[in-house]
């Protein structure tokens, strides 16, 4: 696993030598964890990769032909930040889009006019979609948003959890260990879409207490309905 830190340099300087390497404000820097090689990186993503520069021994040149997705094919991490760093970087981005242009907005500023989007095509549309993201995010690379929306997904997880009686530890070791939770309208949906191909008897019967449960809003056991946020939650607990 990669673990990366953001370089912040102080004021007047423009860089910094990380072993021989140069890193500039809005690069990355840090450890491959297992081996101890260091890293860096500017974030250069293509089709989900991230581009990695490496140093495979101490003092030697440092290569760039590394790509890494987030995960591994087994949902085990390859990248992420230092937690305390991802914090920092968290609390940054949620104060800069507290005043961001909505999409809207952003959109008519950059030239983007409801005739322009006429004969667009989806392809383009998505790479609108995707500018725009870049923009709320503080312009920050794709691993790095990756990661951020999965700490905030974890986070409002974690309260919902904790409106469900859990403290806050209970609640995140209850997610690591595969607690799943959804918006009920979600899982109402998939339920209503997923019966549709069920024939074994335990899986009818199975579906039929779900239904019972969801038209009744008494949980079944591991499961919990919750409100929260102005909207209605339903936890299915990994127990």
């Amino acid at each position: 696993m990669y673990e990366f830190k953001e370089m912040i340099l102080p004021e007047h300087f423009n860089h910094a030598s990380y072993a021989g390497f140069c890193v500039k404000p809005g690069m990355f820097y840090g450890v491959e964890k297992e081996s101890g090689k260091l890293v860096a990186t500017t974030g250069w993503n293509i089709n989900g990769s991230t581009n990695i520069y490496i140093q495979h021994e101490p003092k030697s040149k440092w290569n760039n032909d590394l790509w890494e997705d987030l995960y591994d094919d087994y949902g085990k991490p390859l990248i992420t930040i230092e937690k305390n760093d991802l914090q920092r970087i968290s609390s940054k981005v949620k104060e800069f889009q507290r005043t961001a242009m909505d999409f809207e907005t952003w959109a008519n500023v950059n030239g983007y006019t409801d005739e322009y989007y006429e004969d667009l095509t989806r392809e383009e549309m998505d790479q609108i979609e995707s500018a725009y993201e870049w923009y709320y995010f503080m312009e920050y690379p794709e691993f790095v948003i990756q990661l951020l929306k999965e700490l905030w997904a974890m986070e409002k997880n974690v309260e919902i959890l904790m409106e469900d009686g859990c403290t806050r530890k209970e609640a995140e070791k209850h997610l690591n260990n595969g607690t799943v939770v959804y918006t009920l309208e979600d899982f109402t949906e998939n339920f209503e879409f997923m019966k549709n191909f069920h024939e074994d008897a335990d899986e009818i019967e199975a579906d039929k207490k779900i239904k019972k449960m969801l038209e009744t809003k008494i949980p079944m056991d591991g499961y919990s309905f919750v409100k929260y946020d102005g909207k209605e939650w339903l936890i299915s607990y990994c127990l």
